[in-house]
């Protein structure tokens, strides 16, 4: 399958046949290719079709850990590979989350498949450098999203960072669902809905994103410090 999965699966979502769907390339990976060759949109077009799992692994063993569980259990699913690789894998057998880095629950990042040593990187930076101590979560499963397994790691006023390697936002809904019992911030990271218009390597992309260490230390830097601030000047 090509690096845009469109035309395949408009095919195999019309006849609402079982399927396993296999991207390559997004959304970055052949970035020199110009903007034909980059797809940053297929996981939220994929996710609008009720039925669909869609995964997003991090590392090639999990790769194989969800073709093979996808085959056990039937049904429609998609799995989009790239050629990011985080350094560690986990069991992804089961739509998990999984505690990457242990910290408070009032600031938890979600980094989606192949973001998270990016963000783990992110999170050291904000612990050593402010009065912050993120907890780091980690899914290769966006659909269905692990709700409850969210509920249970963060406190009852939390800031959410959500970091996804495509669109910006895809699933923020899915984080507001499993939150809607208590107040909550969300600040999404990922690709913009504009398209760029330039070339460069995977990695001018991700960091024209802020989808490198860099990017997203500031964004959880600029969207928690502020909030911390207040709520210390309240108290005071």
């Amino acid at each position: 399958m090509n690096t845009d999965p469109r035309t395949r699966f408009a095919e195999t979502a019309l006849a609402l046949v079982d399927g396993v769907l296999v991207s390559t390339g997004g959304s970055v990976d052949m970035a020199s290719m110009g903007r034909t060759h980059q797809t940053d949109a297929d996981v939220a077009l994929v996710a609008a079709v009720p039925g669909f799992s869609v995964h997003v692994p991090g590392t090639a063993d999990e790769v194989e850990q969800l073709l093979r569980t996808a085959h056990r259990l039937r049904g429609r699913h998609y799995v989009r590979a790239t050629a990011q690789l985080n350094s560690r894998s986990f069991d992804v057998r089961t739509p998990t989350v999984h505690v990457a880095r242990p910290g408070s629950g009032s600031l938890v990042i979600v980094a989606v498949g192949p973001v998270l040593d990016a963000t783990l990187a992110a999170a050291d930076r904000v612990a050593d450098s402010h009065d912050l101590d993120p907890t780091v979560v980690y899914t290769a499963t966006v659909r269905p999203f692990d709700a409850e397994g969210l509920r249970r790691l963060v406190g009852p006023v939390p800031d959410v960072v959500l970091v996804e390697p495509y669109l910006r936002g895809t699933s923020t809904q899915e984080i507001d669902a499993a939150l809607l019992d208590r107040p909550h911030r969300v600040l999404a990271l990922g690709f913009d809905r504009e398209a760029p218009r330039r070339y460069g390597t995977p990695e001018d992309h991700l960091a024209a994103a802020g989808l490198d260490a860099d990017g997203i230390t500031r964004a959880v830097t600029d969207f928690a410090i502020p909030q911390r601030s207040a709520a210390a000047s309240r108290s005071a």
